[in-house]
């Protein structure tokens, strides 16, 4: 599901091209009302930009909080060199 940042944006855009649409104006008219949408999908391009940041930083913090805990003598074993390699492995 889209976050709800997104959902009112893409209402936005709808309605701002809708308004656009339906007004019986002249062309200078109708690109006016049309703007709030070319600022609703910068914004959407923005969010979803900002949410992929977010989680590649998340992945690689998490990536290394693992290879930190696979490092420790404690868990340092066959079961866990195997398992260890066998997740780098896939993915």
């Amino acid at each position: 599901m889209l976050p709800r940042p997104l959902l009112l944006l893409g209402l936005g855009v709808v309605l701002s091209l809708a308004v656009a649409a339906l007004q019986r104006v002249g062309d200078v008219l109708r690109a006016v009302a049309a703007v709030p949408a070319a600022a609703a999908v910068v914004a959407a391009m923005f969010q979803l930009l900002r949410d992929q940041v977010a989680h590649d930083r998340d992945v690689s913090l998490q990536s290394a909080q693992n290879s930190f805990a696979y490092r420790h003598p404690a868990v340092r074993g066959q079961l866990s060199d195997q398992a260890f390699r066998t997740k780098n492995l896939e993915g």
